[in-house]
């Protein structure tokens, strides 16, 4: 039992890394976006990589890094009606399927990145 604690202690670590890099990446959106408005109606002159930089990185960032951290917390909506008329190993059967179809989601979806990546990668894409 220990390992499993000591695990949980470092995936927990590495979702509050991940989650503060992610309130950088909110900061930093947001100071893109207010100074490219200035530069755009002060100066005529906006960021040309700005929204590139904002919808390519930053965004995907700020979803993916909070993905985990949300879900560790609960914060996710989700409909609770029936949950609170079940027992305790119907709930926690019923998030254990949920979290196994999450988890062969999340692999199709790298999967799939990975297949398009090195698809890619051998094109000589940029």
């Amino acid at each position: 039992m220990p390992l499993l604690r000591l695990l949980d202690r470092l995936v927990a670590a590495f979702d509050t890394v991940l989650a503060t890099t992610a309130a950088i990446a909110m900061l930093a959106i947001m100071l893109i976006v207010s100074s490219d408005v200035m530069m755009r109606y002060a100066f005529n002159r906006p960021w040309p990589w700005a929204y590139d930089l904002i919808d390519l990185y930053l965004t995907l960032a700020l979803f993916y890094f909070t993905l985990t951290w949300t879900f560790r917390n609960n914060g996710h909506i989700r409909v609770d009606l029936l949950l609170d008329h079940v027992s305790l190993r119907v709930r926690r059967l019923a998030e254990t399927a949920i979290c196994l179809l999450a988890a062969g989601l999340f692999v199709w979806i790298a999967a799939a990145t990975f297949q398009r990546m090195t698809g890619q990668f051998a094109g000589g894409d940029i």
